[in-house]
């Protein structure tokens, strides 16, 4: 497996995901508990226009795993902000980072805060 780097370390696919969910944001596209249908769908939904986590990799150079997560922690939330959910965090990534280490960093840190809980 070759080593992703976030947006394939181009400027230009950050700018084009993220002007692409602004705008489902803008036409309120964006909703809980639908992938993608008819022009609307979840956080990873009006992503990618799909339901696939490994388009992730593909498209964006972000591993399938931080989709996961992106989509249950969007569908976590309540309506209302997290509509800008999908926006902070498509522009939370830099472009070109390495990001495979990312969930495992996120893991710990959760095994931590809940055994001290």
């Amino acid at each position: 497996m070759s080593t992703l780097l976030a947006y394939h370390n181009d400027p230009a696919i950050k700018r084009t995901y993220l002007a692409r969910v602004r705008a489902h944001r803008k036409a309120d596209q964006i909703i809980h508990g639908t992938y993608w249908e008819n022009g609307k769908g979840c956080a990873v939904g009006c992503t990618i226009h799909s339901g696939s986590h490994a388009a992730y990799e593909t498209e964006l150079g972000i591993p399938r795993i931080l989709a996961k997560l992106e989509d249950r922690l969007f569908e976590g939330m309540a309506n209302g902000e997290s509509v800008y959910f999908p926006e902070r965090f498509i522009s939370s990534i830099q472009v070109g980072v390495y990001l495979s280490n990312v969930w495992n960093q996120f893991a710990y840190w959760l095994l931590r805060i809940k055994s001290m809980a």
